[in-house]
């Protein structure tokens, strides 16, 4: 039998957690049963990983992830002219923009080829539910709605998706598959935390509680109410918040730890490759974000043992039970932050207690070998 060929669609090639689903799915596909291609827009660490594993990228030189009318019918145009070439059986995009143009390409490109395209889409937290205006998110509600039409199979990676996809997606092309990972390899605890301390410039001792994240810098991730929340831990431990990452809004959050005065205590380390590795050199692990689908920091800081506080949106209450799993908290909520932050400082039983549960939970919930097989049943069903 022939291979079948799957065509991976993604915004962005830089790394981020819907390329890193991308990537995790492309590098796992059986390769006696699929040809595998990737096509995301830039040329960024997504394509420099696909290509160490011999992975064949395509840049579509127009795609970008802000919206401009007439940028968007020459993207259509690009990815219609992709898929007559390429010929795929299966189209599997990738965030809410690809999704629907990808979607709406592709039924053209079947249309005129004669040969049908299967359209697999993967919702990574929905566009319409981002911090935008009500006039603004209603749009982009209509038109996922609309490239939901045009789609045959979507795949949602979290229990909160999933129920807001049933009130306009019907079900049976619904399929709710956990993101799942291997356990990073991570480095020893000495050598993490003494890593992570040149990075911030500073000597950790064994008293020092490092705080720790590891996002994108874009304002999606909250990063400013972690900054915020570090005033009122000032007074209570000698502590360092450690931010690994780097993204538009650098400048921005420099700008905030000056305004609190915590040039002492928080450091932006920039992006640091293989950054999971380092998660051993944290006590406690903080994400902020204000959207979010499933996080993969979430699984790795998980299977590190590292426990975990974070805000209560999106997919993050499938991976945490609060004050079991880690600590769920409000989001924009500097208070709520500093609060868990104390509690779990103050109680080297309770860390111990969550950072057990949590392994148990991805032994359950979140193994890597069922979402590949799931995600293959979606292909062929």
């Amino acid at each position: 039998m022939s291979r079948a060929t799957i065509l991976y669609c993604v915004t962005k090639s830089v790394w981020g957690g819907a390329q890193r689903y991308v990537y995790d799915l492309a590098a796992a596909m059986p390769k006696e049963q699929f040809s595998v291609i990737v096509a995301a827009g830039g040329n960024g660490r997504l394509f420099d990983k696909l290509k160490e594993r011999n992975i064949r990228t395509i840049t579509i030189a127009s795609l970008e992830r802000d919206v401009h009318f007439f940028n968007e019918l020459c993207v259509l145009k690009e990815l219609f002219c992709l898929y007559k070439k390429e010929k795929p059986d299966i189209v599997h995009l990738n965030s809410s923009k690809i999704g629907i143009l990808g979607a709406i390409a592709a039924r053209a490109a079947s249309f005129a080829t004669g040969k049908r395209i299967k359209i697999i889409f993967t919702a990574h937290g929905w566009a319409f539910n981002e911090d935008r205006s009500a006039l603004q998110n209603k749009s982009i509600y209509c038109a996922v709605r609309f490239g939901s039409l045009l789609q045959d199979r979507v795949i949602v990676i979290n229990s909160r998706d999933l129920e807001t996809a049933k009130k306009f997606i019907t079900e049976k092309k619904l399929a709710l598959i956990l993101n799942g990972i291997t356990a990073p390899d991570f480095f020893p605890q000495t050598y993490a935390r003494e890593y992570l301390g040149k990075k911030a410039g500073t000597i950790f001792s064994e008293h020092t509680l490092v705080i720790g994240t590891i996002a994108e810098l874009t304002k999606n991730k909250g990063i400013t109410y972690l900054i915020a929340a570090s005033p009122r831990l000032n007074k209570s431990y000698s502590f360092h918040t450690v931010i690994i990452g780097d993204g538009e809004d650098r400048e921005a959050l420099n700008a905030e730890i000056k305004k609190h005065r915590m040039e002492d205590k928080i450091s932006l380390a920039g992006f640091l490759a293989g950054a999971a590795q380092y998660i051993h050199g944290f006590d406690i692990f903080v994400l902020p974000s204000l959207k979010e689908g499933l996080p993969y920091v979430i699984l790795e800081a998980m299977h590190a043992g590292v426990p975990v506080v974070a805000t209560d949106i999106g997919g993050i209450s499938d991976l945490i039970e609060h004050k079991k799993t880690g600590f769920l908290v409000p989001a924009k909520s500097p208070g709520h932050i500093a609060s868990a932050v104390r509690r779990l400082a103050a109680d080297k039983k309770l860390r111990g207690t969550i950072s057990t549960n949590a392994k148990e939970t991805l032994k359950k919930k979140f193994d890597f070998s069922a979402m590949i097989k799931k995600t293959i049943a979606v292909y062929l069903k």
